[in-house]
């Protein structure tokens, strides 16, 4: 384990398979429900949030509810630089200085946050990216956000539900395919 912003982060599960409960792509990282990719090339909000969606119908850019996934995603990006990240300033009208105006892309409520000291600043700056290296934190830290605008081109993460795999055989019962079971037979 990793220590991340004073806490320990899980470990990477490089395989993509999690705790087994959930059956990722190839390349893909598995943490609770959900599989993870961090993607290299560069892209803008619009076009990354579509890469996402090639993978999977509901493949979003990441969303970050609480601490535990936001260690999870740091982590998988560490020793990158800045990444977009699925939240968006959807307002109609300048930044006003309020949080709410800031959504998920997969509509999962906004409540935990991890802005950089003085982020959100900027009316023009609608997209938000994770700055995730010592080099690129200025006055905040690894694995903080900063408001970005929608059309810079930079790397980014997705994120998709993981199929739920199905039990083992072993914890079933259930005899595999050319298996047979013998049972031996009690008198009373």
């Amino acid at each position: 384990m990793g220590l991340v912003c004073g806490r320990l982060a899980p470990p990477l599960d490089p395989s993509g398979l999690g705790d087994g409960t959930v059956a990722c792509l190839p390349g893909w990282s598995a943490f609770r429900n959900e599989c993870y990719r961090y993607f290299t090339s560069t892209a803008n909000y619009d076009t990354a949030s579509s890469v996402c969606a090639g993978y999977n119908a509901a493949g979003t850019l990441v969303t970050i509810p609480d601490a535990a996934t936001h260690n999870f995603v740091f982590q998988l990006g560490f020793g990158t630089s800045a990444f977009y990240i699925g939240l968006r300033d959807y307002s109609s009208s300048s930044w006003d200085g309020n949080y709410l105006t800031y959504a998920w892309a997969d509509g999962t409520p906004y409540s935990f946050m991890m802005w950089r000291d003085g982020e959100p600043n900027s009316k023009d700056d609608r997209c938000v990216q994770m700055r995730n290296s010592h080099a690129h934190t200025g006055s905040g830290f690894p694995g903080s956000w900063d408001d970005i605008g929608c059309s810079i081109l930079q790397a980014f993460m997705c994120q998709y539900p993981g199929a739920a795999r199905p039990p083992s055989n072993a914890s079933t019962g259930a005899a595999r395919v050319g298996e047979r079971h013998t049972y031996n037979s009690l008198s009373a």
